[in-house]
């Protein structure tokens, strides 16, 4: 998976993806913070389910504290820093978003690691 930061800086950046069963989350390393222009590759361990297109998302916040989540679906969303503040949204919610009877207790958890970073 690659991971492109087409904007400005971009903190706590974080992601999830699911494959059939298989599921990643968590933060690319070496640090959460990527600047203009940076990517990172994650080599997932997820091995392709046949038949099943992988869904997920990534979210992070920018120099001003807005909240911005790109889904797999093409669902892009933007949330001001007082709106996340007074109404956060937990990483099972937006899985389900994609997957609606996602349930992590049914989910093999998968070991994932940044194997590249770039800019």
């Amino acid at each position: 998976m690659q991971l492109i930061n087409a904007g400005g800086l971009a903190k706590q950046v974080d992601f999830s993806i699911a494959d059939g069963t298989q599921f990643i989350t968590g933060t690319p390393g070496p640090t959460p913070t990527f600047r203009a222009g940076e990517s990172r590759t994650i080599d997932t361990g997820i091995v392709p389910t046949s038949g099943v297109k992988p869904v997920g998302y990534v979210n992070c916040y920018d120099a001003q504290g807005n909240f911005y989540i790109w889904m797999t679906d093409g669902t892009k969303r933007k949330y001001s820093k007082q709106e996340i503040e007074s109404n956060p949204i937990a990483p099972s919610a937006l899985m389900r978003q994609l997957i609606p009877s996602f349930d992590i207790r049914a989910m093999t958890l998968m070991v994932y690691q940044t194997t590249e970073r770039t800019g």
